[in-house]
């Protein structure tokens, strides 16, 4: 903001030149930094100025000083002076600039401290938006008693709940068994629908999964004559439920890596018996790994 000029303003014929300048230089003093001159045609319509009116009685002894700020929020403000007889002139005037000088200092509001500039705000999260997700990969798991692990595929589809962290999945599995117990190969197929919550660590780019699940599960054997060759199966389907933990990697991009391991249980074991005889058995309770990648559609 520019320093106001102060501008006095004498309402009777001006007095000595000496006189004058012992004013003004009072009053430059007791303004600063606003410097104080006579006003006149050239700079009675400057901006931004204050403008002192100095007011004589008949006879000398006594003064009005009336002061107000012009172009800006200022006050305006009046003093009455008294002098003595006795009084010089050059004291009287310089009473007189100091008083105006004074006045003017007061009338005038002080500059507005600079404000730093407001700091940025930290960007917020956005609001996650309604995702669908895709997944697919390998599949691990014991498959029957004592015999080597079911080894398959999986598949699965998501839709999150936004803004909620939840989700709806649906997803299948086909397994089956790496080898034969007793020549007796088995096959797993299940579908499963449910819902999962999830956290996520923003520093790791981690998610934290938890899944529950309905599952149906169609359990198939086939059996081998190791003397003929020939071979015969049979297959049933049962209820069942699962449950699962799983991690994905990084949760904010389009693709992700994903590991999981599953817990299920069915109401019975399914055996299987060859010539009436059993041959194998598929348990009603066991757990499945999970590795694949995952792909987010917003």
């Amino acid at each position: 903001m520019a320093v106001p000029v102060v501008l006095v303003d004498l309402a009777q014929p001006a007095p000595l030149p000496q006189e004058v300048a012992v004013m003004l230089d009072a009053c430059s003093r007791a303004a600063l930094p606003s410097p104080c001159v006579l006003r006149s045609e050239d700079n009675a319509r400057a901006p931004s100025l204050v403008v002192a009116t100095v007011t004589w009685n008949e006879s000398g002894t006594a003064v009005r000083v009336h002061v107000e700020a012009t172009g800006q929020r200022g006050a305006a403000l009046d003093q009455d002076l008294a002098f003595r007889d006795t009084d010089e002139l050059e004291e009287r005037w310089r009473s007189v600039g100091l008083t105006v000088g004074t006045l003017a200092a007061n009338a005038v509001p002080p500059p507005s401290p600079v404000q730093p500039p407001p700091r940025a705000r930290e960007p917020a999260r956005p609001v996650r938006a309604l995702r669908a997700q895709a997944s697919l990969g390998t599949v691990a798991g014991p498959g029957f008693d004592n015999g080597p692990w079911r080894i398959g595929a999986w598949v699965r589809g998501d839709l999150a709940l936004s803004p909620l962290p939840l989700s709806l999945f649906v997803d299948a599995t086909h397994a089956q068994s790496a080898g034969r117990v007793r020549d007796v190969s088995g096959s797993w197929t299940t579908v499963a629908v449910g819902a999962g919550a999830f956290a996520e660590i923003d520093a790791l780019q981690l998610r934290l999964g938890v899944r529950l699940a309905g599952t149906g599960e169609r359990i198939g054997a086939a059996a081998r004559d190791s003397s003929t060759g020939q071979q015969a199966g049979g297959a049933r389907w049962v209820p069942g439920a699962r449950a699962g933990l799983e991690l994905l990697w990084p949760f904010q991009g389009w693709v992700g890596l994903v590991a999981a391991s599953d817990v299920w249980w069915t109401p019975s074991p399914t055996d299987v018996l060859v010539r009436g005889a059993a041959a194998a058995s598929s348990p009603n309770t066991g757990f499945v790994l999970r590795l694949g990648a995952s792909a987010s559609f917003r």
